[in-house]
C-alpha cells in the first residue's frame, strides 16, 4: 500500500514539473510574440510614413504643375486613402516590399513559437488559435505584397474582378471576368481599362492573350487619357498592317490620332492559342516580344513620365487575357534584353 502511495506521489510530482516546464515554455513564447508584435507595428509604421510622405509629395508636385493631371492627383489621393484604412498601395517600390516581408516573416515565427509550445502542453484548443492568426497573417500578407508571381512580379490582373482597374471610352463596352479571363468586349469605338496606378515608368510587363478573329486592341503604357502615351498594338489574325501586334505608336489624347513609330516584323498568331507578349520600357527605349523572340525595337521614344497601363478593344471585336503581371524597375541600365 506505501508503495503504490508513494508511486502516485512520484507521479504528481512529474505531472506538476511537467505542467511547470510547459507554463515556463508558453510564457516565453508569449513574452517573444509580446516583443514581436512591437517591431512588427514600428516597421510597417516606418514603411507606412516613407510611402505616405512620397505619395503626398508627387501630389503637391503635381498640384504645382501648369496643368495638373487631375486623374493622377485623383489616383494618387485614392493611394493615401487606401493607406488610412491599412492598405498598401501596389506603387510601392521593392525595398518597402521586402521590409513588409521581413516584418511579417518575423512575427509568423514568433507565433509559430506559441503555437508549438501549446501543442506540447496538450493545449490543442489555444494552438488552432494561434494557427488561425498565423493563416491570417499570411493571406493579409499576400494582399500587400500585391500578388507577386514568380520573381519580383506583381499581378495586375487577379483572376478575380477588375477592382484595380478603371473602364474609359466607349460606354457600350463590357470588360468582364469569365472563368478566370479577363475579356474585353467593344462595338465600334474604343474602351480602355487602366489600371488605377499611375506611377509606372520603366517596367517589364508581361501578358498572356488570345487573338480571335479581326481582334483590334492595343497595350497602353506611360499613358493617361489627358496627355496620351505609348502604344503597343495587339491584332487579330487577319489585323491589317497599322494594327499588326507589335507596332509600337504614339497617342495624344483618349480619342486621338496615333502615329507608328515601328512597325513590328510578322507575327504568325493562330485563332484560339495563347501566346506570351512582353514589353521593355527602359527610358527611351521600348522592346516588343512574342513568345519570346523580339517583333519591335525603338529608342526614339521622348520623354520617360509614369503613367497607367491600360487595355484597348475597339472596333467590334474581343480580346481575352489570363495574365497580366508587370516588374517595375528603377535603373534603366542592363535591362533592355
Amino acid at each position: 500500500m506505501f508503495g503504490f502511495r508513494l508511486v502516485l506521489i512520484l507521479f504528481a510530482g512529474v505531472c506538476a514539473c511537467t505542467a511547470t516546464l510547459y507554463g515556463d515554455d508558453i510564457d516565453v513564447a508569449e513574452e517573444e510574440l509580446a516583443m514581436a508584435r512591437v517591431s512588427h507595428e514600428k516597421a510597417l509604421g516606418t514603411i507606412r510614413d516613407e510611402i505616405k510622405n512620397t505619395i503626398e509629395s508627387k501630389i503637391q508636385t503635381e498640384e504645382k504643375r501648369k496643368n495638373p493631371d487631375l486623374t493622377r492627383i485623383e489616383t494618387l489621393q485614392k493611394e493615401l486613402h487606401s493607406l488610412d484604412t491599412g492598405a498598401f498601395p501596389s506603387s510601392m517600390d521593392q525595398k518597402q516590399k521586402k521590409g513588409i516581408d521581413a516584418a511579417n516573416k518575423k512575427l509568423v515565427e514568433s507565433l509559430q513559437k506559441l503555437k508549438n509550445a501549446h501543442i506540447r502542453a496538450k493545449d490543442l484548443e489555444k494552438a488552432k488559435k494561434v494557427d488561425q492568426e498565423i493563416q491570417d497573417l499570411s493571406s493579409k500578407q499576400r494582399g500587400q505584397s500585391n500578388q507577386q508571381g514568380d520573381g519580383n512580379w506583381m499581378q495586375l490582373f487577379d483572376g478575380k474582378d477588375t477592382s484595380a482597374w478603371h473602364v474609359v471610352g466607349n460606354p457600350a463596352a463590357k470588360w468582364r471576368v469569365e472563368n478566370g479571363l479577363l475579356v474585353g468586349r467593344s462595338p465600334a469605338s474604343a474602351s480602355i481599362l487602366h489600371t488605377a496606378s499611375v506611377d509606372y515608368t520603366n517596367f517589364h510587363l508581361r501578358l498572356e492573350t488570345m487573338p480571335s478573329e479581326g481582334a483590334n486592341g492595343g497595350v497602353f503604357l506611360r499613358w493617361t487619357p489627358q496627355g496620351g502615351g505609348v502604344i503597343v498594338q495587339y491584332g487579330g489574325t487577319n489585323a491589317g498592317e497599322q494594327h499588326k501586334t507589335g507596332n509600337i505608336q504614339l497617342t495624344e489624347k483618349l480619342y486621338g490620332n496615333s502615329q507608328t513609330v515601328v512597325d513590328a516584323k510578322e507575327v504568325k498568331l493562330e485563332t484560339g492559342k495563347w501566346y506570351v507578349l512582353e514589353v521593355i520600357c527602359n527610358g527611351k527605349t521600348i522592346i516588343v516580344k512574342v513568345d519570346g523572340d523580339t517583333v519591335a525595337e525603338t529608342n526614339q521614344i521622348p520623354g520617360e513620365k509614369p503613367g497607367h497601363i491600360g487595355l484597348q478593344c475597339r472596333g467590334d471585336s474581343t480580346v481575352r487575357f489570363r495574365k497580366v503581371e508587370i516588374q517595375p524597375f528603377i535603373s534603366t541600365k542592363s535591362r533592355t534584353k
